[in-house]
This record gives structure tokens, C-alpha cells and sequence, in this order.
């Protein structure tokens, strides 16, 4: 009877418990690329966001329990699905996280599942404060696009931007360039020009409309990710 016992409890041993089984992956495409334990989202520009779409499957025999899908800490948000549910066998689980923040600094968060925990880091770098001077005065770029205002066909209007380094460390003028038919710079473009603290730069941007359907809300900003 005592031996029937030990081979009971040594065969329970050696028997895998029905939990849940959960894998992370970052989806790229269509194609999954599996999560290490400190996930970076890179640097970013004060303001800028940055996103990964993860997915976490089941890869257990048997359904599993999603009880918990969470991301706590300073300026990282999640967009998912509510939880509890249960994940099918080989089904999967998708939501995103996003991180954006204004402080320059470093950044993390815990992103917490059902078995699993992941630390997220992002870093925000310091970058350079760009306006435009309209007949309202200096305006402060953002996600508002720059309006050209009405322009005449077959004439054109041109406005000024300013580039200034408020951080206390030298910047490097990044790659500037538009988007959009009838719209381009005027002039060189001051991209890689070394701006000390509190110095500034001017480049300018012209809209030329040459047949009735020209929108004149088409100036884009564009610039690398920072180095950090």
C-alpha cells in the first residue's frame, strides 16, 4: 500500500498542471516576433508617440484563462480587449501599447498578463521647437497643419519657419522636408546645422496653386527618431 502511494505521488509529479500557457510576440506584418523580458520603444521627440502592436497567444492543449492584460507606468497607455476571457487553444490575444510623454527623461512601465510580465522603456530626447510666423504672429508647430491660406492659380504664397534649440545642449537641425503636389522649400534647408543652446535657424516653404483642386494644407515637418 505505502509503494502504491510513492508511485501515485511520483507519477502526479511528473504530471503538467492544466494552467494557462501564454507566449508574447510583437506582431511586425505578418509576421510574430517573439518579446524578451525589456521590451524599448526607442527615443522619441517631446510630444511625438510611439506604438507596438503585441499579441499574446495561447499555446497550451487546452483553453486558457486571460485574467489579467495591464500596463502600469508614466506615459504608456494600452488599447485591448477586456479581460477575464478565455483564449482558445492556438488563439490569440491582440492589443497595443503607446507610449508618449513631453518630459525629457527615461521611461518604463510593467506590462503585466496572466503568467507573464514584460518591462517597457522608452526614452524622450530633446529636440528642437519649431514656429511659423503668420499674419497672427509666431505659431507654435504641432499636430495642426500649416494653413497657406487662398492662393490664386497660377500664383503662390510663401511662409517662414524658425527652428530654435530651448535645451541646454547643442541639437542637430534634422532633415526637413514637405509632402504634396505644389508645395516645396525655399532655398537650402538648414539640415545638419549644429544649433547651441537658445540658437535659431530660419528656412522657408513655399504653395504654388496651379489648377483649382490644390489644397493648401499640405505642409509636413519631417525628421528622423533622435539620437540618444
Amino acid at each position: 500500500m505505502k509503494r502504491n502511494l510513492q508511485l501515485l505521488l511520483l507519477a502526479a509529479a511528473l504530471t503538467p498542471g492544466a494552467h494557462a500557457q501564454f507566449e508574447l510576440f510583437r506582431v511586425n506584418g505578418n509576421v510574430e516576433v517573439a518579446v524578451p523580458p525589456v521590451y524599448d520603444f526607442g527615443s522619441v521627440y517631446s510630444g511625438e508617440t510611439a506604438a507596438t502592436q503585441f499579441r499574446l497567444r495561447n499555446t497550451s492543449s487546452a483553453p486558457a484563462a486571460l485574467a489579467l492584460l495591464h500596463v502600469g507606468g508614466s506615459g504608456f497607455t494600452l488599447a485591448g480587449p477586456a479581460v477575464p476571457q478565455t483564449v482558445p487553444v492556438s488563439g490569440a490575444v491582440d492589443f497595443t501599447v503607446t507610449f508618449q510623454a513631453s518630459t525629457v527623461g527615461s521611461y518604463s512601465a510593467t506590462l503585466d498578463m496572466t503568467g507573464i510580465s514584460v518591462l517597457l522603456t522608452a526614452v524622450v530626447a530633446p529636440g528642437l521647437t519649431y514656429s511659423v510666423a503668420l499674419s497672427a504672429g509666431q505659431q507654435q508647430l504641432g499636430a495642426t497643419p500649416v494653413d497657406f491660406g487662398q492662393v490664386s492659380i497660377g500664383s503662390s504664397a510663401a511662409l517662414h519657419f524658425t527652428a530654435i534649440n530651448q535645451t541646454s545642449i547643442p541639437l542637430v537641425v534634422p532633415a526637413i522636408a514637405v509632402q504634396g503636389a505644389y508645395f516645396a522649400l525655399t532655398g537650402l534647408p538648414p539640415s545638419g546645422t549644429v544649433l547651441q543652446p537658445q540658437q535659431q535657424t530660419a528656412f522657408g516653404s513655399r504653395s504654388s496653386r496651379r489648377h483649382s483642386m490644390c489644397s493648401s494644407r499640405l505642409w509636413a515637418l519631417e525628421h528622423p527618431p533622435p539620437l540618444w
